[in-house]
């Protein structure tokens, strides 16, 4: 679909060709896939969300949050935006953000790397160093209950318990079952690519491909770089979890016309996928963070989160067996408690969608 708005309306690149001061490359180039997101006709996939995704990777390099693969991610999307036809003001929003990429490198990666705007323009990195300052008193001043706080031990909870403890810090998990893994319980498989198991059997799909065809499937809606970040790590999570003992059947098809990425875990004995086998993987994931020191406390749900002045969580209040609510403190809340995919009022609340009318899901409670 071709879109209607003139790409006259961006600047052109000529502005930064030479840095004045006060002038930053990356809030500029954030500056132009604004504009384009806010100007689009809507009608063109890669102008309406290949934007929004675009937008959301900025956001994140200019507050301090860029992780490492966003500068080959940005590139990545820019590239596959500036050439796809139909709408010449995103293609001309992403060339402008590959000319700031390929023109100031070294900018680009002060603002990841070391978390500060040269230009001093992006206040929130200005603004960092105090924080950090601010957040060593508050640690002095007041006693840490852990280093880490984790609320609810489902997988992805007790993963980055574990993950964390392997790092060094100090872990404190609550979870209000008497078990770890949650609904993962019942699970048989994850999904992995470009894994060891999928070399030995000869099925070649790579990570860009993978990645490709679940955006393009969901129209460009999901995260991308979450989703980047996900199938990237995939295959090291496989050698992760055998690094504690978790065994592999091989790499299964889902269903009938699916790629080769379920990776069956095994269980003792077994020689074929068999039902609720990820407990099995729970299990040795929950032994081993107990080896690294990892505190779990059963049966004690968490009802609140503590923030300090500014709304930063500085902790959680969750209450044991004996009902009473008590305080814990922490220099970081990580919260694991799932999604709300069993939830049809939230996700009409939240989604704005009715589920089993314009959404479907599998609705597997937690």
């Amino acid at each position: 679909m071709k879109c209607e708005v003139n790409a006259a309306i961006l600047p052109d690149t000529k502005e930064i060709e030479a840095l004045t001061p006060g002038v930053c490359p990356v809030d500029w180039a954030k500056g132009c896939v604004e504009k384009a997101r806010e100007e689009n006709c809507g009608k063109n996939v890669m102008c309406r969300d290949g934007m929004t995704q675009l937008l959301a990777i900025l956001s994140d390099l200019v507050r301090g949050k860029g992780e490492s693969e966003d500068l080959e991610l940005l590139r990545d999307l820019a590239q596959v935006i500036s050439t796809s036809p139909g709408c010449g003001l995103a293609a001309k929003a992403a060339g402008n953000l590959l000319y700031s990429l390929d023109r100031y490198p070294e900018i680009w990666e002060s603002h990841l790397r070391r978390k500060r705007c040269p230009a001093g323009v992006c206040e929130a990195l200005a603004a960092q160093s105090a924080q950090r300052e601010k957040r060593r008193e508050r640690k002095r001043d007041r006693k840490l209950d852990a280093d880490i706080i984790v609320v609810a031990a489902g997988l992805s909870g007790l993963t980055a318990a574990t993950q964390a403890a392997e790092n060094g810090a100090k872990v404190l998990v609550f979870e209000k079952s008497s078990t770890t893994g949650g609904a993962a319980n019942m699970g048989m498989a994850f999904f992995a690519v470009e894994s060891k198991y999928q070399r030995d059997q000869m099925y070649e799909w790579t990570r860009d491909q993978a990645f490709n065809e679940f955006m393009e499937y969901t129209h460009w809606k999901a995260d991308a770089k979450l989703v980047r970040r996900w199938f990237n790590m995939s295959a090291d999570t496989v050698e992760w979890v055998e690094s504690f003992g978790v065994e592999f059947l091989g790499a299964y098809k889902y269903f009938k016309d699916s790629h080769l990425t379920q990776h069956m875990i095994k269980i003792p004995g077994a020689t074929k996928p068999a039902e609720r086998q990820a407990s099995r993987m729970v299990k040795l994931m929950t032994d081993y963070a107990t080896e690294l020191g990892v505190d779990f406390r059963f049966r004690t749900p968490v009802k609140r989160l503590l923030t300090g002045e500014k709304g930063q969580v500085i902790g959680v209040v969750a209450a044991g067996e004996d009902g009473v609510e008590r305080e814990y403190y922490s220099d970081a809340v990580i919260v694991g408690t799932g999604g709300i995919g069993n939830n049809v009022e939230m996700i009409k609340q939240h989604l704005g969608w009715t589920w089993g009318k314009d959404m479907f899901t599998f609705r597997i409670p937690a």
